[in-house]
């Protein structure tokens, strides 16, 4: 192995430990993509600006940068569905802009460069198993063209954020997916007393009792368990002396 080979191993590993601590250390999609947005302009490069755009299944785009010029440039992509970022996401391969001036067939994102000084961009998909997850956006108001070493430690970044997101994304599907299994439980219990409290007044089976409850629920246009709640609660206050 030469010297670069061992730098570029090194350079791997202590990214993939970076990558690591944010996963362990985020307590949200929404954090992970920010904190992960940061740590490619200071990994790639400091005087580069960073977004990054996460797209998962059902859900809308996300979108987090490492400052506002990634923002601007991300959120205009993000609004009008057209940019170098949204080619790389829909096409999982890398798009490079070296001159504003050819990037007219993303006039809105074109504008909006120039307004900010905008000389190059890179786009890189988030890929994971053939999937595209999302997009790092690399933005430089310098004249300097990316490097071959640019390209590859972005490459590098993109696939440690994709095992990264791929991960945020499955936690926060597990915790929205443990939400509603306790929404409904909590909901199934509350149904379940007020069909206990109409069967004992009305003297009813607890299949009638649930139509009343469904009745009263088309007749109010309220929801099931809100009209179960407000019955346990009449029936749990304490009479008015």
């Amino acid at each position: 192995m030469d010297a670069h080979q061992g730098e570029q191993s090194g350079s791997v590993t202590t990214l993939v430990a970076e990558v690591y601590q944010l996963l362990v250390g985020t307590e949200s999609l929404d954090e992970l993509l920010e904190e992960l947005a940061r740590l490619a302009a200071d990994e790639i490069d400091r005087e580069l600006s960073c977004g990054l755009t996460a797209r998962t299944d059902g859900k809308p785009v996300t979108v987090a940068s490492s400052d506002e010029l990634a923002e601007r440039l991300d959120q205009i992509q993000h609004t009008t569905g057209v940019g170098p970022g949204q080619d790389a996401m829909d096409t999982g391969e890398p798009v490079e802009v070296t001159d504003l001036d050819e990037a007219g067939r993303w006039k809105e994102w074109q504008a909006r460069g120039r307004s900010v000084g905008l000389e190059k961009s890179l786009s890189m998909p988030l890929m994971m198993n053939e999937r595209t997850l999302g997009v790092l956006n690399l933005y430089s108001i310098s004249a300097v063209d990316f490097t071959e070493d640019d390209r590859e430690e972005a490459e590098r970044f993109a696939a440690q954020a994709a095992g990264a997101l791929a991960v945020g994304v499955r936690i926060a599907e597990q915790a929205d997916l443990a939400s509603h299994l306790a929404t409904a439980l909590e909901s199934r219990g509350v149904i379940d007393q007020a069909k206990g409290i109409l069967m004992a007044r009305e003297r009813c089976t607890a299949d009638e009792a649930f139509v009343i409850l469904r009745t009263t629920s088309q007749q109010r246009n309220t929801k099931l368990r809100t009209v179960a709640q407000d019955l346990v609660d009449r029936i749990s206050r304490p009479p008015i002396s």
